[in-house]
């Protein structure tokens, strides 16, 4: 992980000392081992000394059902929904959009608020997702069979040139004119 935000300019990651699970029988995903408060208190901790203005999450989905990225939306959105104002944006990647290329990789019940081309940063994103070395053989296992060969991790990261993302709270009400949409359209 640390590679992998390195690779995308990222300056600081946290850690707050889960282990992923290993993957199980028929590819069975778990969530970490954790105790409910506990993960709430150290989220919440993290918010509030961060401060951020837009935080990102898994989707509704959690893409492909993985239930740590599950977990972790609903401990997010708990968080954020309870907070005073200002509280964060919340968004989530990964939404659904008309002509996807690859639906499969969307949270198909968040429906993207905005699409942003993202082909300017494929190098970044190639080489971060280099860094997942132990899960390449997953990243592109069911696009393979389907295409009848191996799909190259490039070839993977390629196929999607935009990045949807929904917003979760606070609901939107019209176009969302807010502050994500303003950084990432003045880019």
């Amino acid at each position: 992980m640390r590679c992998a935000v390195a690779a995308l300019g990222v300056a600081r990651i946290d850690f707050l000392g889960y282990v992923d699970p290993t993957v199980g029988p028929g590819e069975e995903l778990f969530a970490p081992e954790h105790t409910a408060a506990e993960l709430k208190a150290q989220i919440s901790n993290a918010i509030d000394v961060q401060q951020p203005e837009v935080i990102l999450m898994h989707g509704s989905n959690g893409e492909y059902g993985h239930p740590a990225h599950c977990l972790l939306r609903e401990t997010v959105s708990e968080i954020v929904k309870g907070l005073s104002e200002p509280a964060p944006l919340l968004y989530s990647f990964a939404a659904n959009y008309p002509d996807h290329p690859y639906p499969r990789l969307t949270n198909a019940d968040d429906v993207a608020h905005l699409v942003v081309d993202i082909s300017d940063h494929f190098a970044a994103l190639i080489s971060a997702a280099k860094c997942h070395h132990t899960q390449h053989a997953l990243f592109g296992r069911r696009l393979s069979e389907e295409w009848g060969r191996p799909v190259s991790l490039e070839e993977l990261i390629r196929l999607v040139p935009r990045e949807g993302l929904h917003r979760h709270w606070p609901p939107l009400d019209g176009a969302p004119h807010d502050r994500l949409k303003r950084a990432l359209l003045s880019n």
